[in-house]
């Protein structure tokens, strides 16, 4: 009687549930019609993406809680039954019937695809085993730049419509920049990559501008203490051979893991170029012939010693240490020809020969604390040294033997303090604040040989030291509309100073502060149909040596000078990103410059000299669209000065448009 009472219960819920909800239902019976209770019932899209799952009950009844916006396939399974599968159009899937094996098998096996790509709080969150499970890689480097929408140009990332892409580990900022990331990236094995997140729009907490890269990696803890470790080297042979060699160590316990990774890196670069061009100096015309070639030595070393250790009450304390050393030799010869058009008797010869001889060290700690009340806090420090010395030997007309000896000496320090709330409604807060304080000390001197030996040049010596403050305060407001549709909106004042202080002047470079709201939406109509749109801005300054004022010679026609009048610029920029079936990727974009700076070419009026300096133009306006197919897509820039350029290809439209 009290089982009768049960089920008439259990009915009547069901059948409320029934008027109340929507879903997908049905029921499961066998032949001789009688119901089949603990039937897998799974829902999966036409191309096999998995969606939901469930299992009859006593009555064979089920009912998936996922709106029929698409048509699905239904995949019955029970161990004493045949498998069914039924692509579906309603949501009431009737009466399924399934027929009794006349074996019965030992072992059953239920696969499903994971989803290659989910769209999280305004991020894309790549299932890095799934996404790579047909694929080969030896580090970490070479999975990430095949994630959909990067791209790989000259050991650098380019993330498809962002104007710039940062590169973070585990949710962990740091003051390295993207190059020392990439380089960490390729010494660890590609097992360790866990997932990847991509944000078109960078969280405040970050204190990052434009578009973010999150490595997360698995730390493989376990109950019991364990040791993983992989060794390795390669070997490259192009026009010289090269190496690397590796060694990563992992050791984990409850609560608590450390790594080590040693990677060392040796290899000759070859490089030429050719160059003809023509250049008028008073009133007459010359036309210049030049031969250029480089040999290239780099011998690379880095380690990397990292620490985490979760509390009792999941509040986790994370260190690590970073160290990366490089030396770099370079010979370059450049032969140069001039010939004026006039009078072409007069023709005249040159030759260059530059070694350039350096090496740099940079040491990075990082402190951090993460607490379960959501708070985040931690501190970072990055120390840089990186002597040099070119030694210019030039015959034109007269001959001239240079020494350049160059230093620069960065310490940079970074803390900061985060706060985020949850609430069930659905909304979330998050809000922090952030300091740093930068000292790059620069030191330059040229020495000529003037026949009794080398002479400083007194005029040419610089010998100063630039500091940046920063401070930045952000808050950031987001809501979840259902399972569907996320918004976040956050605005970040930033306060920025720096001072250059030499033994000829003291002055303020930049004192000034700004205001940069961001706004991201995301909708996912299905697991295979993902939108997502933002909107952000950030401001870029100029470095050091880009607004120093001294002058150092490339070859006998070509020399690289600062602008001490450059302009930081700001950009606004704008993204909508749709990802169909997990696999293509379509991206459209606009970005506007206001003052736009960058390293041009120009033609000097008082001698015969190309001389590379950076300049401010009127402004620079980029928009495009992306197709990416699978997890590769082309690329080529188009661009201009004063004109419009349209350039198509088959996997993109790209319109940019400078004003100088």
């Amino acid at each position: 009687m009290k089982r009768t009472i049960y089920y008439m219960i259990l009915c009547l819920l069901m059948s409320l549930g029934e008027i109340m909800a929507q879903g997908i239902s049905g029921k499961v019976m066998d032949g001789k019609e009688q119901p089949v209770d603990g039937v897998a019932v799974i829902l999966q899209t036409l191309d096999s993406v998995y969606v939901d799952a469930v299992v009859t009950d006593t009555l064979g009844d089920f009912r998936l809680n996922h709106p029929l916006d698409q048509s699905y396939r239904l995949i019955f399974q029970h161990i004493l039954y045949n498998m069914v599968e039924k692509e579906i159009t309603t949501a009431n899937v009737g009466t399924v019937v399934l027929e009794e094996k006349d074996y019965q098998l030992a072992e059953i096996t239920v696969k499903g695809e994971r989803p290659q790509v989910k769209l999280e709080g305004g991020k894309l969150t790549y299932d890095v085993p799934q996404l790579m499970k047909d694929k080969t890689a030896t580090n970490a480097f070479e999975i990430i730049k095949d994630l959909p929408g990067l791209i790989e140009r000259n050991d650098n990332l380019e993330l498809v419509g962002a104007s710039r892409l940062n590169i973070i580990l585990n949710g962990q900022l740091t003051t390295m920049s993207a190059d020392q990331l990439i380089q960490l990236l390729k010494t660890m094995p590609a097992s360790r990559v866990e997932k990847a997140e991509v944000m078109y729009n960078a969280p405040a907490k970050y204190n990052v501008k434009g578009a973010l890269l999150n490595v997360v990696l698995s730390k493989n803890e376990s109950e019991t203490p364990s040791w993983q470790g992989e060794t390795g080297v390669d070997y490259t042979q192009y026009r010289h051979a090269g190496g690397d060699a590796h060694v990563n160590l992992l050791y984990t316990n409850k609560g608590f893991s450390i790594d080590f990774l040693l990677n060392g890196n040796k290899r000759r670069d070859v490089m030429g170029e050719d160059m003809l061009a023509r250049h008028t100096l008073n009133s007459g015309m010359t036309e210049i012939s030049q031969h250029n070639r480089a040999l290239v030595h780099v011998n690379r070393g880095t380690v990397r010693l990292g620490m985490d250790y979760t509390f009792a009450n999941e509040d986790k304390l994370s260190l690590a240490y970073y160290l990366k050393g490089d030396k770099v030799l370079s010979d370059r010869d450049a032969f140069t020809s001039y010939l004026d058009l006039s009078k072409p008797e007069n023709k005249s010869e040159s030759t260059s020969l530059v070694r350039d001889d350096g090496h740099s060290a940079i040491h990075n700690i990082r402190l951090q604390y993460d607490g379960h009340a959501g708070i985040s806090a931690g501190a970072d420090f990055t120390r840089y040294h990186s002597p040099s010395v070119l030694d210019y030997q030039d015959t034109n007309g007269s001959r001239t033997d240079m020494i350049n000896n160059t230093r620069q000496d960065v310490s940079r320090w970074s803390v900061f303090l985060n706060k985020t709330h949850s609430f069930a409604s659905g909304w979330g807060l998050n809000y922090g604040v952030h300091g740093g304080y930068a000292s790059s000390k620069n030191y330059s001197e040229y020495l000529y040989d003037q026949g009794a030996g080398y002479e400083m040049d007194e005029e040419a010596l610089e010998d100063n030291t630039q500091k940046e403050y920063i401070v930045d305060i952000f808050a950031e407001v987001s809501k979840s509309f259902g399972e569907r549709f996320s918004a976040t909106v956050g605005l970040k004042g930033e306060y920025f100073k720096s001072d250059y202080a030499s033994s000829r002047e003291n002055m303020n470079l930049w004192n000034e502060g700004a205001l940069f709201p961001t706004v991201s939406l995301s909708y996912t109509f299905s697991p295979r149909h993902i939108l997502q749109f933002d909107i952000s801005s950030d401001k870029t300054y100029p470095g050091y040596w880009q607004v120093s004022p001294q002058v150092t010679p490339l070859n006998s026609y070509s020399e690289v000078a600062g602008n001490p009048l450059l302009k930081p610029y700001r950009t606004y920029e704008g993204q909508m990103v749709y990802i169909f079936r997990q696999k293509y990727m379509l991206v459209a974009f606009c970005e506007y410059t206001p003052d736009y700076f960058a390293q041009l070419p120009y033609q000097s009026d008082t001698e015969l000299k190309t001389v590379f300096r950076f300049e401010n133009m009127d402004y620079s306006l980029e928009a495009g669209l992306w197709v990416v197919f699978g997890i590769a897509a082309s690329h080529c820039e188009v661009g201009g000065c004063k004109r419009r350029m349209i350039t198509s290809t088959a996997s993109h439209i790209t319109v940019r448009l400078i004003s100088g």
